[in-house]
């Protein structure tokens, strides 16, 4: 099954009080035939990083995991919760979908007793709608509460989850009510998928509802990649490299200590071990191109048991410049970056079932060789890449399609340039709309030079 996000949509979530877009393949009846990018530029603090964020969420709520507890500070002050959409290209052999999913983030008013229980945000409001060809959307899958019980939407999806399960309705409430608790998404929730696995063969048109919910569980959990500030974090601090292993077998993540502290090696199960070492030729082929004379390699440094009697090896990641060996530690944090994306970019440049979502970009990386990367990317690769950057040059090497930009209204965060002639240079048409204007929207509020240079001499003059 092939899926790609077609669209998303924010409400109230970090600065964002309304944003959407939409990726250039959204209206294209067969969007898997090539790679797919949406480039997302402004001024800082404008909202890109609110995308990725909400792309990271979305993935945790495809897998059934609980959304880490410090993500209720996303929710706009002064709101009760954020609101997403997210439409989904979907094409199995022959048959094309379009799934949307929609959910909410709500606070939760915690009294005294039940502090530090719950947290301090619950997923509602979850539909999961579908649409075939030029049919009219309906809705695929969401869920009712009363005071005491839980029953599915639509009404048939009920009876068919009853006719496998008498006590049905009481057992989803206690579901609904642990995924609430643990601030997780209740309709892609292990517990739930476990009912209606049971009930796809009595279904009305089950294997559709097979199609889509199995689709999207496997996109979330082996399609679906993000790479935002936390992973930057850990690099630039020096704790580890993040990476992504990836392969038709084996995928997860690890995270290769990278401190002083951390000479004897990270300790990974064999198994693990033996995917990375298939990984590292494909990757030190793709690195050698970006910056020649440079590779890596897994160095094995020991075998041993864990506690459960697992094999294990111990090993450290080290860089190759001809005969010199480099722990990985002593590299600029660029390489590191790009070492620690290359897995998932390799996967993506391959697989058009494969998003990748990554936040600044640019960061470390020289400016023509990000250029050359994102070229190749769109010409030759078939995923789909989501990032955001500071760094201007792809606007002059990218179809203008892959580009949106951020605006000064939060309640319309994002458009792309519509005016554009193949001619034109896209850097150029930006800079002079934020001298100038001449868009619907403000694309970048004004910084006075003269206002600056005030305040940084009041600012000496204080201390």
């Amino acid at each position: 099954m092939n899926v790609r996000i077609a669209c998303l949509t924010l409400e109230n979530f970090m600065n964002v009080g309304w944003g959407g877009i939409c990726s250039s393949s959204y209206t294209e009846k067969s969007p898997f035939l090539s790679s797919d990018m949406m480039g997302i530029y402004g001024q800082n603090g404008s909202g890109k990083t609110a995308l990725i964020h909400a792309v990271r969420i979305l993935k945790y709520c495809l897998e059934g995991m609980p959304l880490p507890s410090y993500m209720d500070e996303f929710i706009q002050k002064g709101k009760e919760k954020s609101d997403f959409q997210f439409s989904f290209s979907m094409e199995k052999e022959q048959k094309r979908y379009r799934a949307e999913y929609h959910f909410s983030i709500q606070r939760v008013r915690q009294n005294s007793l039940e502090e530090g229980l719950h947290h301090p945000f619950r997923i509602t409001d979850e539909k999961l709608y579908c649409k075939i060809g030029n049919k009219r959307r309906k809705l695929l899958i969401g869920y009712d509460k009363n005071e005491k019980l839980v029953s599915l939407r639509p009404r048939a999806l009920q009876k068919s989850v009853e006719k496998s399960n008498e006590n049905s309705q009481i057992d989803l409430t206690v579901e609904e009510g642990i995924s609430r608790v643990q601030g997780k998404s209740f309709l892609f929730s292990a517990e739930l998928m476990k009912f209606l696995r049971a009930t796809y063969s009595v279904m009305e048109e089950g294997e559709i509802f097979k199609d889509i919910i199995e689709g999207l569980i496997e996109y979330g959990h082996r399609k679906l990649h993000v790479f935002g500030n936390q992973e930057d974090g850990i690099i630039n601090l020096s704790i580890g490299l993040p990476m992504t292993i990836h392969s038709k077998r084996h995928w997860g993540d690890i995270l290769v200590p990278v401190n002083a502290q951390s000479q004897g090696g990270v300790l990974i199960p064999e198994i693990l071990f033996q995917t990375v070492q298939k990984m590292i030729p494909k990757i030190n082929r793709v690195l050698n191109a970006m910056i020649p004379d440079v590779n890596i390699k897994f160095k094995e440094l020991g075998r041993e048991l864990n506690k459960k009697g697992e094999k294990m090896v111990r090993g450290e990641l080290i860089s190759l410049r001809g005969d010199q060996k480099i722990p990985i530690r002593y590299e600029s944090e660029g390489i590191k970056k790009i070492i620690c994306i290359l897995p998932i970019f390799i996967g993506a440049f391959s697989d058009p079932s494969m998003t990748v979502a990554v936040d600044e970009l640019d960061t470390g990386i020289f400016e023509y060789l990000l250029g050359e990367i994102l070229r190749v990317f769109q010409d030759y690769g078939k995923g789909q890449l989501l990032f955001t950057s500071h760094n201007m040059r792809p606007m002059e090497l990218l179809n203008q399609q892959f580009i949106i930009f951020t605006t000064t209204n939060p309640k319309n965060r994002y458009i792309q340039i519509k005016r554009i002639k193949r001619s034109n240079n896209l850097r150029d048409v930006y800079y002079r709309d934020i001298q100038l204007g001449g868009e619907k929207e403000t694309l970048y509020q004004e910084t006075s030079r003269n206002a600056l240079a005030f305040a940084l001499e009041e600012a000496e003059e204080d201390g």
